[in-house]
């Protein structure tokens, strides 16, 4: 994914164009990945990345739902997030 996609999904999240659609925690991350577009490989980001996107989770308190997220989920989660946007980016 390029930055400017990423800063294009940033920019409609913050516009509250979707925000009722997403929880605390993927706006969270959605402002997190926005800002770690030097840390991109290909359209991957590097697994630090991941770790601190974990970490900035639990430093915002207990989860929302579900578990404390890790690396993976907060992989997982980016990606289930970055596609529903991208989709809805594309039809809109």
């Amino acid at each position: 994914m390029s930055y400017s996609t990423l800063l294009q999904i940033s920019l409609v999240v913050q516009g509250s164009r979707f925000r009722g659609l997403m929880d605390e925690e993927e706006d969270a991350l959605v402002q997190f990945f926005s800002t770690q577009s030097s840390n991109l490989t290909g359209s991957m980001f590097k697994k630090g990345v991941y770790l601190a996107a974990a970490a900035l989770l639990k430093n915002r308190g207990p989860p929302l739902k579900g578990i404390e997220k890790n690396a993976d989920a907060c992989k997982t989660r980016w990606l289930k997030v970055r596609i529903s946007f991208v989709c809805v980016l594309l039809i809109s």
